[in-house]
């Protein structure tokens, strides 16, 4: 019986969750189930998972919890909790993905970042994550090069990163955020990458995001709308064809 959980455990792990390497997996699992729980985690390190974070429950006292703490008690949620599952799940590194592939079948390309800081005084968003990023977006007039960069970062060692800017020109930011059960939303920026390529120091592919709703009212959207942290970049201006991708595949769609 217990090799039969080991298999189920890792077919689990590694084609129902698909968990890649340098990814960071949070189990919910009440205390009773704590053998599976354990296969479970195993089989994510085996693949390579940076990290397995437990979150253990007991059903007896989360019942009594329902049934006799005060109503008080689910007005919200605790401050330490919010930080917690707000934390790991504003990565959205799995959705991020998905909806990357998406966008390139939907819209010929694009490009994977994050929201890395704010430039109030260009009003854009400066846009970089680690040594990702797809080169056939880049700028025409400056070649895209390899740099030997310290990354510490999941096990990867100091592999050669690929440097570019993406091209200037109309663009849209947007991201796939998970509302619990099927239901997902699609928070959509329109805008312009803007024509800034003279980062000397920056090692890793990078641009500036100028959205048309300005930077403090796109960010302030963004977080009230669930936006993750990680993000999709499309060229162009993709606005209509994404809202007809949302309507056939049951997305709710927010326009920032």
């Amino acid at each position: 019986m217990e090799e039969k959980l080991r298999e189920y455990a890792k077919l689990l792990i590694e084609v129902g969750l698909n968990v890649q390497k340098g990814q960071t997996l949070v189990i919910s699992c009440p205390v009773d189930c704590a053998f599976f729980a354990r296969l479970c985690a195993s089989a994510a390190y085996d693949v390579g998972c940076r990290e397995v974070v437990m979150r253990w429950s007991d059903d007896y006292l989360s019942r009594e919890r329902f049934l006799r703490a005060d109503d008080s008690v689910f007005d919200s949620l605790p401050l330490g909790q919010k930080e917690f599952l707000n934390g790991y799940a504003a990565e959205g590194d799995a959705t991020c993905a998905m909806l990357m592939a998406a966008m390139i079948r939907l819209c010929g390309r694009a490009n994977f970042s994050e929201m890395y800081m704010m430039d109030l005084a260009r009003e854009a968003i400066l846009m970089c994550h680690a040594g990702e990023g797809n080169w056939a977006m880049a700028r025409t007039d400056r070649k895209p090069f390899l740099m030997d960069r310290v990354f510490g970062e999941g096990g990867l060692d100091n592999p050669p990163t690929l440097i570019f800017a993406q091209k200037p020109g109309p663009a849209a930011v947007m991201s796939l955020a998970h509302l619990g059960g099927d239901r997902f939303r699609l928070v959509y920026a329109p805008g312009e990458v803007l024509d800034k390529a003279d980062l000397r120091r920056c090692d890793m592919p990078y641009l500036f995001f100028r959205p048309q709703s300005g930077v403090r009212a796109c960010v302030k959207a963004w977080l009230e709308q669930g936006g993750t942290h990680h993000e999709v970049i499309v060229e162009g201006v993709p606005e209509e064809r994404v809202r007809l991708w949302c309507r056939l595949a049951g997305i709710e769609f927010v326009r920032i």
